[in-house]
């Protein structure tokens, strides 16, 4: 990854550079990691709650009172 963001990043004029870039490189990671787990859980979803599956929609509500007793 980071011979990938070298391209773009300035020569280091710092001491500190190397750990500025090192952290911008961790940044990118956790960035890659947030996108391809909520593309999954979007896909998930998508699957999960089609119109084919739920037909019709259901209007009561939560039956239980789990939320009440959390609250």
């Amino acid at each position: 990854m980071y011979s990938l963001l070298s391209r773009w990043l300035p020569e280091n004029a710092s001491a500190h550079g190397p750990e500025i870039d090192r952290i911008l490189v961790l940044i990118h990671w956790l960035m890659l990691l947030l996108f391809v787990g909520w593309s999954l859980y979007f896909l998930y979803v998508l699957f999960r709650f089609r119109a084919g599956r739920n037909p019709q929609a259901s209007y009561t509500g939560v039956k239980g009172h789990l939320s009440s007793y959390l609250e």
